[in-house]
């Protein structure tokens, strides 16, 4: 068990687990992640798309071998923490034994005097800002002083600012993100993992340019989510700026001009006028997207049905859906309904019919947001500031440690920093020539 502990802590198994997690990151880079099997079978045809997905390639962060490998990083990263604990908490402990000359000289600067009293040796480490303990044994005995322990606890918050980041990554696999393709004037639902009831509205897509070269500088969806006909959160959204609403954040990825599948929808003759007033007659949606139906808040979604199967994301409308080998079908409360191009189809939704008519595939500015929540930021967030404060501590207080044995009539210096051991080194020879009070001094450095 103890040869295990120290492999799992051991910096060559760390640095092991570090490259392979690095190098299936570079394979997640190059390929995308997260897409539609359509896509894949589009780019890559149908026996590597297959193979791709079947080894989890197309969602490599969310693969139980990834998620394994971070695992495997936190115990590491664990064992490191509960080793470098260990040692630190004997920092700061009173010293149990009284050390042998050979522990003074195995330090890295050694230097070696006349015996005598060490009470005066503890006084002049004292003022210069050493943490000193005094212990002796007859007439010998022993100084163990330190500078800037608290520099080894800076370290060991490291440590477990890794961790958290890590672990941030872990729970963060269990998260979820789906991209919204919304027409301007158009609504959809969040996805179900999500939320149940939010719907989230575009009023508005601009594209700021730069008044001198005429480039685009910045894309701004405005938009706002409502919950049971009621407001809850309004803004504009921006590449850098999403919009937070109770932990689920909505993400500006994409913009421009694309197809989508335009719909004209009329209240049928029992509806009432008052009704008739609240529904805006002609809409375009991307296929596979839930939207609420005009005049309800029930959710609908269309298909697009083709030769290949059915349509997965917004990218399948084919150039013309009158083509005798697709069809396309909006489904609402369970109901599926094919909607023959340019003709009405009768829909009873909420109790009230309506009119539907495909016009047909209508091109259209839309803007595509991603909605996600991920339940890994928190780790992530206190990893950063625990880092942030770890790496400032370090580099403020370096630790140094000095040993003075008495034995017999000779007086054994070690010392050894942490940092700057050349600076150190200057400081602990005026040191040595301060313990020795103008005595014939010896001194070297291994």
């Amino acid at each position: 068990m103890r040869h295990l502990f120290n492999f799992l802590g051991s910096m060559k198994f760390g640095l092991t687990l570090l490259l392979v997690i690095a190098v299936v990151s570079v394979i997640g880079t190059f390929l995308p992640q997260g897409k539609p099997a359509a896509f894949y079978i589009d780019k890559y045809g149908s026996s590597t798309a297959g193979l791709l997905q079947s080894l989890l390639i197309t969602n490599l962060y969310r693969s139980f071998y990834f998620i394994g490998l971070l695992v495997l990083l936190s115990i590491s990263l664990l064992v490191c923490v509960i080793k470098r604990l260990r040692f630190i908490i004997d920092l700061f402990r009173f010293p149990q034994n009284f050390v042998g000359k050979k522990t003074v000289q195995a330090m890295n600067e050694q230097a070696q005097t006349d015996g005598g009293d060490l009470r005066p040796t503890a006084s002049l480490l004292r003022r210069h800002h050493y943490s000193v303990t005094l212990v002796k044994k007859g007439s010998d005995g022993q100084i163990v002083a330190h500078k800037g322990r608290i520099g080894r606890v800076g370290a060991l918050i490291v440590h477990i600012s890794f961790i958290l980041i890590v672990l941030g990554g872990i729970v963060g696999s269990f998260g979820y993100k789906q991209l919204l393709i919304i027409f301007e004037g158009e609504g959809v639902y969040l996805p179900r993992n999500l939320s149940e009831n939010l719907i989230l509205y575009v009023d508005r897509i601009d594209e700021v340019r730069d008044p001198n070269s005429g480039m685009v500088s910045a894309y701004i969806t405005s938009a706002r989510l409502v919950k049971a006909e009621e407001l809850v959160e309004d803004g504009d959204i921006e590449v850098n700026r999403p919009m937070e609403y109770q932990g689920i954040n909505i993400f500006q990825e994409q913009m421009g001009i694309t197809n989508g599948l335009s719909l004209s929808v009329l209240p049928s003759l029992e509806t009432s006028k008052e009704d008739e007033q609240s529904i805006l007659y002609n809409h375009t949606y991307a296929p596979e997207m839930e939207f609420p139906f005009p005049g309800s808040d029930r959710r609908a979604i269309l298909h697009i049905q083709t030769g290949l199967g059915t349509s997965e994301d917004y990218q399948s409308p084919p150039s013309k859906v009158s083509d005798t080998t697709s069809k396309v079908i909006l489904e609402v409360e369970d109901e599926q309904y094919v909607l023959p191009p340019k003709e009405k189809v009768n829909i009873a939704v909420a109790g009230k019919s309506f009119l539907v008519t495909l016009n047909g595939i209508e091109e259209g500015q839309y803007t595509g947001l991603t909605a996600s929540r991920d339940p890994g930021l928190p780790f992530f967030f206190t990893g950063a500031i625990l880092l942030s404060i770890g790496t400032v501590v370090m580099v403020l207080f370096n630790h140094k440690q000095l040993r003075v044995l008495k034995e017999g009539e000779k007086t054994y210096i070690g010392g050894t920093a942490h940092r700057g051991k050349d600076l150190f080194s200057k400081e602990f020879a005026g040191l040595c020539q301060e313990i020795s009070s103008n005595k014939p001094i010896r001194r070297e450095r291994r």
